[in-house]
């Protein structure tokens, strides 16, 4: 799915540190006790890696497929239990992430108007209001505020 976008600019460069910001953000993993195992934290490690990047080969989604997806569902406050939870939400997040890289690299004003764009869709319409009585000379703390919700 990855394609022609934009990619993340922290990407995880491998299935480990993808594993890492799996276990720190969402506890994925099989829980390790020093006291209650025989098995060494790092071969426990191992072992969860190697569980991230089978089922990464297996479904032939990349890395950056899995971050975004990542990102998508910490943004989203999205439950992960485990990577294959990720899956489900692989395009949906390329779409997110399309429209936040559009919102984020274009001129403020074309910027301001795609997010009233954006948030009339949003069943929520509390940013709606906020961007639509923002004055001339606060679009722009409006807007960066706006844009701070979809960065993680």
């Amino acid at each position: 799915m990855t394609g022609i976008h934009t990619l993340p600019a922290h990407l995880p460069p491998n299935d480990a540190k993808l594993f890492d910001v799996l276990h720190e953000w969402y506890g994925v993993g099989d829980f390790y006790d020093d006291e209650d195992s025989d098995t060494p934290w790092w071969r426990w490690r191992v072992a969860q890696i190697s569980r991230v990047k089978s089922s990464r080969a297996s479904r032939d989604a990349s890395l950056p497929d899995l971050y975004v997806a990542l990102l998508y569902c910490k943004a989203h406050n999205l439950p992960v239990e485990g990577v294959t939870w990720l899956y489900r939400h692989i395009a949906k997040a390329w779409r997110w992430w399309d429209r936040l890289e559009a919102v984020h690299h274009t001129e403020p004003s074309t910027a301001y108007a795609d997010a009233i764009r954006m948030e009339a869709v949003n069943p929520d319409p509390s940013w709606l209001a906020r961007l639509m009585r923002a004055a001339p000379t606060e679009r722009d703390e409006v807007l960066a505020q706006w844009q701070a919700q979809w960065t993680v």
